[in-house]
């Protein structure tokens, strides 16, 4: 049977003053505003002059609200997790009789129903795909050069295309050749 907590009590039966939660609530409204502030682009100095506090309570306040969000997604995540896992196992509960009768489409069902149930718990690692160069050594890229060799190109086409005209300024874009 759960222990019923007195009113305004957090868990481990600590009651907290008007006070305290006074206090508790300015900063979580200060680490609202703080990050509506860097929403908005704003930089840790710049929000902390705003809220008149000192760039280590703006930084503090920011990690604050991050770490909230994460908590809350991996919750998330783990919830909607827990959902699927439990929708796969009652598909594997309705497809087994057939299965235990021999019937191929079941099995080949029940093994795409393995299949997710084992992605979705974590089972399957993500496949790694690397791309390499001669005998397995890294890609060799050379931006810079390919670079300067397509710039080129283009300045010897412009140079090449300017002569052809006869410097007479940009060609005509209708492609008729009359002024």
């Amino acid at each position: 049977m759960a222990t019923k907590r007195k009113p305004g009590a957090k868990k481990g039966g600590i009651q907290r003053s008007p006070k305290q939660k006074a206090k508790e609530l300015a900063i979580a409204l200060r680490r609202v505003e703080a990050c509506k502030l860097r929403l908005e682009g704003h930089t840790q100095r710049e929000i902390a002059e705003k809220l008149g506090i000192s760039p280590g309570t703006a930084h503090a306040d920011l990690d604050a609200i991050l770490l909230g969000a994460r908590e809350d997604a991996v919750a998330y995540v783990e919830r909607e997790k827990a959902i699927s896992i439990a929708r796969l196992e009652r598909a594997v509960k309705a497809i087994f009789p057939k299965v235990d009768k021999g019937d191929l489409d079941a099995v080949r069902a029940l093994a795409g129903i393995e299949a997710q149930r084992g992605k979705t718990i974590g089972f399957h690692a993500a496949d790694k795909i690397e791309h390499t160069g001669a005998a397995g050594a890294p890609i060799a890229v050379d931006a810079r050069s390919s670079l300067l060799e397509r710039l080129a190109g283009l300045v010897a086409g412009e140079s090449a295309g300017a002569t052809a005209q006869g410097d007479s300024g940009p060609a005509d874009p209708s492609g008729s050749g009359s002024a």
